[in-house]
């Protein structure tokens, strides 16, 4: 995460309708205070790779509302005036080369099913 002076970082490492992944800079006590997101169904947080997950109605809320309402709730744990939100998919980011890896005997199964051969 980029530095600036004060900010607290938060970054959207995936998301998909219904579904969102983001890493919180610093850690926090419990995924609670989220839980009471209109539209918000659960949310886990795991301390040791301080990533909150949240499963949400996409009917309710839309993701980038999501994203803000989450944002000021941590900013409001941590007693930070200034969020910096990065999403993965912003300029700058590249997928690890185990990702492309994996990506690749993914294609390569389905090549191989798709051509009926007994090596899948």
């Amino acid at each position: 995460m980029r530095e600036e002076h004060g900010a607290l970082h938060l970054e959207v490492n995936s998301a998909i309708p219904g579904r969102i992944r983001m890493t919180l800079e610093k850690p926090i006590e419990d995924a609670f205070p989220f839980r009471a997101i209109e539209g918000v169904w659960s949310c886990r947080y795991n301390p040791r790779i301080r990533t909150l997950l949240c499963l949400y109605d996409r009917e309710r809320i839309q993701e980038e509302d999501l994203i803000l309402r989450i944002g000021a709730i941590y900013a409001g744990l941590a007693r930070t005036k200034l969020l910096h939100v990065k999403r993965s998919e912003e300029e700058g980011f590249s997928m690890a080369a185990s990702g492309y890896l994996a990506l690749g005997c993914i294609a390569l199964d389905g090549v191989l099913t798709a051509a009926g051969s007994p090596l899948t």
